[in-house]
């Protein structure tokens, strides 16, 4: 036994003389000014300003056998430390290992960034001031054709002697994902199967079990790409309510050049005029992104309220490329409710509202990032009674976003 450890050990040493190492800086500032963001403007509501931070560094070591990842990150509103002297803000991000298998398998351990197809129901939330990091473990099978990934996640709030309990609300106690892919030319196959568990709030012993399954279908040739979702939503939810619940989604891309591209599609998301006490009809979008599917305003982030009714959302987006260095993207948003909301007895239009997002990004170097953008959503009469404010005021939303990501130290020779 002792001979094998000590060969182990030599080996880690030797494949160590061949180690990447790499620390790179983080650093995001955005200045935002809005008025009406994720709520309608009221009457009495003013212009609201104010820039938040990241200030991170992340360290990587990588060789044939293993790789390791340390990210720290510092999250923070301008001036919120004075005010609140006592707030942690810095945090480990990520902090993972990976052993590197045969046979094109790994295996990682630690706090993960996951981002798992298009991010839609699980991903990073980069946009946030924090991202949304996982304790997991990751088991992966990546060749040229198939792709296989299991995760699974288990939280717990504190060091305990008997018994689990996981205090925390709004998020999962015990999370499996599998997905699996297999590529045939130009088309490719996927199904991804989530299943996530919530502590009853009343007993610790008890978790209510959500199953989302799913199947993806993708089509890429050198002039276009074609991508239709499916998922089905069942099991119960965080409160021990019965689930059935739908999504679609299709989308088609192409470009008029080299200069300029378009992507058309839609989603559905299943929801019901009045839910029931016995059923939520309304699909929950898990753990993934929302702003870069359904507005940069993020009026229908909320699962309980703006989503609970379903929601409808066709979509256009442009881009255009002027150079190397200079990209504008322009997204149109129209959203509708699947079936009429009922307030107070009073049915309101199916129409919510239509949303334009615009967005300049200037990157002169690899590691220096500018963007800018401004979005705007003029609301019809129903958008107030699920979001509250008042529908004769336009939601605004402009911000200036900087990007750098210096890389500290690197022992690769490029």
């Amino acid at each position: 036994m002792k001979h094998k450890m000590l060969l182990i050990f030599l080996l880690l040493i030797s494949s160590g003389l061949y180690a990447q190492i790499n620390i790179t800086g983080i650093n995001r500032t955005r200045a935002e000014f809005l008025r009406g963001y994720k709520q309608l403007p009221s009457d009495t509501n003013t212009f609201a300003f104010q820039v938040n931070q990241r200030t991170g560094m992340k360290f990587n070591y990588r060789n044939e056998l293993i790789e390791t990842n340390m990210t720290f990150l510092d999250a923070r509103i301008w001036g919120a430390e004075f005010a609140k002297p006592s707030t942690n803000f810095l945090s480990v991000t990520e902090g993972y290992v990976r052993l590197f298998l045969p046979l094109n398998w790994s295996i990682t351990a630690g706090r993960q960034l996951l981002s798992i197809d298009n991010e839609r129901l699980i991903g990073k939330r980069d946009w946030n001031l924090k991202p949304t990091s996982h304790d997991a473990l990751t088991i992966n099978y990546d060749s040229e054709k198939t792709k296989f990934q299991v995760i699974s996640a288990f939280n717990q709030s504190e060091y305990l002697y008997d018994g689990t309990n996981y205090k925390a609300t709004g998020f999962y106690k015990v999370m499996n994902m599998l997905w699996f892919s297999y590529k045939f030319s130009y088309l490719t196959l996927a199904t991804m199967h989530v299943i996530d568990g919530f502590q009853s709030v009343n007993n610790a012993n008890v978790i209510y079990i959500r199953y989302t399954p799913s199947v993806l279908f993708s089509y890429i040739t050198d002039t276009y790409k074609l991508n239709m979702r499916l998922f089905y939503q069942t099991g119960k939810s965080a409160s021990g309510t019965n689930i059935d619940a739908y999504y679609a989604e299709a989308d088609f891309y192409s470009r008029f050049s080299k200069a300029a591209g378009f992507t058309i599609g839609t989603e559905i998301i299943s929801g019901e005029k009045m839910q029931s006490g016995n059923l939520i009809p309304s699909f929950n979008l898990l753990y993934g992104t929302v702003n870069r599917f359904n507005g940069n305003i993020d009026y229908f982030s909320n699962q309980n309220n703006s989503l609970a009714a379903g929601l409808i959302n066709p979509f256009v987006k442009l881009d255009f490329k002027f150079g190397n260095r200079l990209t504008l993207n322009t997204d149109f948003h129209y959203f509708r409710i699947i079936d009429n909301t009922l307030y107070q007895f009073t049915e309101k239009e199916k129409t919510l509202g239509y949303e334009t997002d615009l967005s300049l990004i200037y990157k002169p170097i690899e590691t220096l990032n500018l963007k800018m953008g401004y979005s705007i959503f003029i609301p019809n009469s129903s958008m107030a009674f699920l979001t509250g404010g008042n529908s004769n005021y336009f939601g605004n939303y402009a911000y200036l976003m900087l990007t750098i990501s210096p890389e500290l130290f690197s022992n690769v020779k490029k």
